[in-house]
């Protein structure tokens, strides 16, 4: 369980409150990354091209000691599969998106 394995002291809850309160603009921070990312790196999501809509829907954010980020489970890019894709923030920044194409089950 997660609150075995770390303190409540350890989360930010300024910024957790922050997020929730706000939560469409921090989707849409992380989905204007992805679309900046999609056009200048179509490879990267396993694409030849950029596509016109990103598809993304079902967000699932998730706070913990080392962050929080955004995992889109719903996301029609080969690097997506199985999981999702994620956007990882640093405080209220988007800045990583990476896919689950390499996570292992657990």
């Amino acid at each position: 369980m997660l609150l075995e394995q770390l303190t409540l002291a350890d989360l930010d809850f300024e910024l957790i409150t922050a997020v929730v309160a706000d939560v469409d603009r921090y989707l849409a921070a992380a989905a204007e990354l992805v679309a900046s990312r999609v056009r200048d790196e179509p490879g990267f999501f396993g694409l030849t091209d950029a596509p016109d809509k990103l598809g993304l829907d079902l967000p699932e954010v998730t706070f913990s000691d080392s962050g929080w980020l955004i995992r889109f489970a719903d996301a029609p890019f080969p690097i997506a599969d199985p999981y999702g894709l994620i956007v990882e923030f640093t405080g209220h920044t988007p800045t990583v998106v990476s896919g689950t194409d390499d996570a292992e089950e657990i």
